[in-house]
């Protein structure tokens, strides 16, 4: 089995090069960059097209890995070539894309969405190994083979692919947002970034181990959960005014995911909501 793949980013290098650890064969990579485009040394080997229809020619599995918004670009590029590609495979990365474009193609398409952030080509393949794969069409993945030495993987049904990647997307770029949102707090004590982030990291991964071992609900801790009505409506007289709606967003959510006596839910659910003392920031209970 041979794999090409269309686009040559951080997502499309980062999966060759895991099938290519994996045995299967990468038949090259199509870029319009052309000869300019520079594979990750690991991929030295593989040949870089800029025609469509010889990378498509030599391969049975195509992963076409560019960005979401040129997805369809790339469909309509392949329609032009005059190739019968009904015995051929073809998969996108896409978390939020569903592969209705790429039935354009062929029936024997789906897509294959890793749930971890690619900010560079992954390094070390290792980091593969306990990562799961979202797979739409999962019966399609199947009969490819590409599923062999993949392990970890579930199947999205196509009407729930935006609430899956909705999932990912808050777990993965609002936890970021959160963390910076704390960083920012403490960078007015007076610390810079760099001494800031290594302040708190114990605390971050702390939380994380806490999740992985207790669940989320369970590792909750803090005012809210203590229903500490007073540490509450002094963290929202602290932050700038134009940070209260995060916070106070964030603490709705929080106490959703809390079990306190009635009064104590409604004063902190009163707190929490928006009132006319955001009008001159100064916030009474």
């Amino acid at each position: 089995m041979t794999i090409g793949f269309i686009g040559a980013g951080k997502v499309g290098q980062s999966l060759g090069l895991l099938f290519k650890e994996q045995g299967y064969s990468i038949s090259g990579y199509y870029s319009r960059h052309g000869k300019a485009l520079v594979l990750d040394q690991r991929l030295s080997q593989v040949d870089i097209y800029t025609e469509l229809d010889k990378l498509v020619g030599i391969s049975d599995v195509i992963g076409i890995t560019v960005p979401d918004d040129q997805i369809d670009r790339v469909v309509s590029e392949l329609e032009t070539q005059g190739i019968d590609f009904s015995e051929k495979f073809f998969f996108h990365s896409s978390g939020a894309h569903t592969v209705e474009s790429l039935k354009k193609l062929s029936n024997r398409v789906f897509s294959i969405h890793p749930l971890m952030a690619f900010p560079n080509v992954v390094s070390d393949l290792r980091s593969f190994d306990n990562i799961y794969f979202g797979i739409e069409n999962l019966d399609v993945f199947i009969e490819s083979g590409l599923n062999l030495k993949i392990t970890n993987y579930f199947g999205i049904q196509s009407e729930l692919k935006s609430k899956y990647h909705a999932g990912a997307a808050i777990i993965s770029n609002y936890l970021v947002a959160v963390i910076d949102f704390g960083l920012s707090q403490f960078m007015e004590l007076g610390l810079d970034a760099d001494e800031a982030q290594k302040a708190i990291w114990p605390l971050v991964s702390n939380t994380l181990d806490n999740i992985n071992i207790l669940g989320t609900k369970k590792a909750l801790t803090g005012p809210i959960v203590r229903g500490d009505v007073g540490t509450i409506e002094a963290h929202l007289n602290a932050l700038s005014k134009d940070l209260v709606p995060l916070y106070r967003a964030l603490g709705q959510y929080t106490l959703q995911m809390t079990n306190h006596q009635k009064l104590v839910h409604k004063k902190l659910e009163k707190l929490l909501e928006e009132d006319d003392y955001d009008k001159d920031h100064n916030i009474n209970f």
